[in-house]
């Protein structure tokens, strides 16, 4: 079980986010007026987005409208984006908001895991 978890963890390519900003927010424990989710929330859901890439990218989410907020509303100049799981709710916009709710994230590609000091030395 655990042989073959590692190998696979190490020989399998795949996409994941790797870092997320929210406009106008400064930490990851701030809340959003009029979004029913907190910051630590929306990053959870952003961590089950499923989707492929063919090289590291920038997406975005822009959303005002009363309503959830999904991964299908992701949008991107990168023809070869995929989001696999359109449904996942990622947030809930509960009222009219002053300005776009817009969250910017950043793809990469990868093998194996990644810690997160390694993904910090990158920036």
């Amino acid at each position: 079980g655990n042989s073959l978890r590692r190998i696979l963890l190490s020989a399998i390519e795949g996409c994941a986010v790797a870092s997320v900003k929210v406009k106008d927010i400064d930490h990851e424990f701030s809340t959003i007026p009029g979004v029913l989710e907190d910051v630590a929330d929306i990053i959870l859901n952003v961590k089950r987005i499923r989707l492929s890439v063919e090289d590291d990218a920038i997406v975005y989410i822009k959303k005002s409208e009363v309503g959830p907020v999904t991964a299908g509303d992701i949008q991107s100049d990168d023809e070869s984006l995929e989001v696999h799981n359109k449904d996942l709710v990622i947030a809930n916009i509960t009222e009219k908001l002053d300005s776009d709710l817009e969250i910017e994230l950043q793809v990469k590609r990868g093998r194996g895991y990644v810690e997160a000091e390694e993904n910090m030395k990158e920036h």
